[in-house]
């Protein structure tokens, strides 16, 4: 499976409406997969003025969310926006 089905797979998987899967990790297969999110739109709000812009100029990280077991398998979940 190539790295971009791998994303789309996990897409789908979690069927969040506005964001995409941009990066899969998992070590060895005892450790959680680690998911990062990403928002579809290409459109984000200015912080200090509120005008909407294309431009990207920061991003945060979120915690990581750990209450998504899948099965017997640990996921944990990081948004970037």
């Amino acid at each position: 499976m190539s790295t971009n089905d791998s994303l789309l797979f996990w897409t789908r998987l979690l069927h969040l409406e506005g964001f995409a899967v941009a990066h899969v990790q998992q070590d060895t297969p005892t450790q959680p997969v680690r998911l990062t999110l990403i928002p579809n739109t290409a459109v984000g709000v200015c912080p200090q003025c509120q005008h909407a812009g294309d431009a990207i100029h920061r991003r945060y990280y979120s915690d990581a969310v750990k209450d998504l077991p899948l099965g017997a398998q640990a996921v944990e979940l990081t948004i970037r926006t």
